[in-house]
């Protein structure tokens, strides 16, 4: 029998939106159990479920050599299986970030930080799954190295080519 991994995980919206749903499952069970009002509930409980368990991730499939990135919605999970024949590299990106803040008097803060991913590419480089994220570079590299031989893939340098 194959053994199928579910790996690199990680939530498809923000902590703050994650943690409200969180948060609304509380007050689902809560409403329900003070006014016994069984829709709104069962509303609040559909949202925070759906805030709260909502990811993307990367099923992968050694024995076949295959992989499924998906999207998991309520538990089912959509995406496609592809080879990993026809995704060869692994590449580190750096990307710079900021994020801006707003309090009630309209003073904002501006933070800026760098952030690196992980990719699986495909031969062009003109395709590529985000496998994992990371705030430290030396991470990244040590997640890469593992990633690549783990599964027998190159490491590269993105560079698409679109010709």
């Amino acid at each position: 029998m194959t053994e199928i991994k579910n790996k690199f995980l990680f939530t498809k919206y923000p902590d703050g939106a994650v943690a409200i749903g969180y948060i609304l499952i509380g007050l689902s069970i809560i409403s329900y159990i003070q006014l016994r009002i069984i829709i709104l509930s069962l509303l609040i409980l559909t949202l925070a479920l759906y805030l709260a368990f909502s990811h993307i991730g990367i099923l992968i499939d050694q024995h076949n050599r295959r992989f499924k990135y998906y999207e998991s919605k309520f538990g089912f999970k959509t995406g496609n299986w592809e080879s990993l024949k026809n995704y060869p590299y692994v590449s580190l990106l750096s990307l710079r970030q900021k994020q801006t803040t707003y309090s009630h008097t309209n003073a904002h803060n501006t933070s800026r930080f760098m952030t690196y991913q992980v990719h699986l590419l495909n031969e062009k480089h003109t395709v590529k799954y985000i496998l994992k994220e990371f705030r430290d570079k030396e991470s990244a590299e040590i997640y890469l190295n593992r990633f690549a031989a783990e599964f027998g893939l190159e490491t590269s340098v993105y560079s698409p080519d679109f010709s």
